[in-house]
């Protein structure tokens, strides 16, 4: 088998071979040593800020004078834009949660009684069954859990009359009492609503 050789205009930072060792992202500092104006970059950052350190750097990346970051770990396709920087998602062949596919298209979640007669077949099906009901040992699916509910789970009824009246900027005014720049966040937060 002939080796696999990168073209001169791609420079791995790190291992290019996916191996035990691969750590997801390219660490920040060498990030930092990317020359200015590539085209692209490619990593496996994280898009949305969980509190490590594997967020897409895209500060640095706007600094560098890179405009396009390509990134895979986040299973959800799409395109950004943050920092000046366009981000281009590449998503996963198929989302891993539910929550992760509020269409519908992979992951379906029913109660019992609605599973007669739906096509499941190429779907992960969730059950929400009541007490006394199990899971269907024939259902022909990609995957089939189930999930316990009780009858307050199904209705749930929140009274919000006391908070019709709610005024977001009194409240914020009380709690900027005091402060010199009182007037400035209002006017901000007027701005913003």
């Amino acid at each position: 088998m002939a080796e696999f050789k990168l073209p001169e205009n791609v420079t791995v930072m790190g291992d290019p071979h996916l191996g035990r060792q691969f750590k997801t992202g390219v660490p920040l500092h060498r990030v930092a040593e990317l020359p200015n104006g590539l085209q692209a970059v490619f990593g496996h950052w994280d898009i949305q800020d969980w509190g490590g350190d594997n967020v897409i750097p895209t500060k640095l990346l706007k600094k560098k004078k890179i405009k396009l970051a390509i990134s895979g770990h986040d299973h959800l396709a799409r395109e950004e834009t943050r920092d000046g920087v366009q981000i281009i998602v590449t998503g996963s062949m198929q989302p891993y949660t539910h929550a992760e596919d509020p269409a519908g298209g992979w992951y379906v979640t029913v109660k019992l009684d609605e599973l007669e007669g739906l096509y499941v077949t190429h779907k992960n099906v969730r059950v929400l069954l009541k007490e006394g009901e199990s899971l269907p040992t024939d259902l022909d699916c990609l995957s089939l859990i189930g999930k316990r509910i009780t009858d307050e789970d199904e209705e749930i009824k929140v009274d919000t009359s006391d908070f019709d009246s709610l005024d977001l900027g009194q409240l914020l005014a009380r709690a900027l009492d005091g402060l010199s720049i009182k007037d400035q966040l209002m006017e901000e937060f007027s701005n913003a609503n």
